[in-house]
């Protein structure tokens, strides 16, 4: 097991290059969730891993295949941001980015005692 210590300083190094300002919209069924606040936080953002877009064979076969890229995973401090609630479904804006590109969150993983982790989805 990693020292406590070793581990925040990892934590640390790594988000201190990685990190990016998101701003996170609580939605519900689609809507806003006015019991969730909007929240403006830094989390490592990793994007374009297109290498492992899903190639999806059936009815598409007669018209080509069809083809759905991966939008990206979002990995959260969950010592940054204890009060934090992600749910699939929520968007994420990367407000940093040029043109402020949203993600939808399809998945979290809350397993994790260091980090939130949740598979993002592009938004259309």
């Amino acid at each position: 097991m990693m020292d406590a210590s070793l581990r925040n300083d990892l934590t640390e190094a790594v988000d201190g290059v990685w990190s990016e300002t998101v701003r996170h919209l609580p939605l519900k069924t689609g809507e806003p969730d006015e019991t969730r606040e909007r929240v403006v936080f830094s989390a490592v953002l990793r994007t374009g891993a297109r290498e492992g877009a899903d190639v999806r064979p059936g009815r598409a076969d007669r018209e080509g295949a069809q083809v759905m890229g991966d939008g990206g995973t979002l990995r959260v401090d969950r010592t940054a941001w204890p009060e934090l609630v992600l749910r699939a479904g929520d968007k994420i804006v990367a407000i940093g980015r040029a043109g402020a590109p949203a993600f939808e969150i399809l998945a979290v993983d809350d397993r994790h005692h260091l980090r939130l982790i949740c598979q993002l989805g592009d938004v259309n």
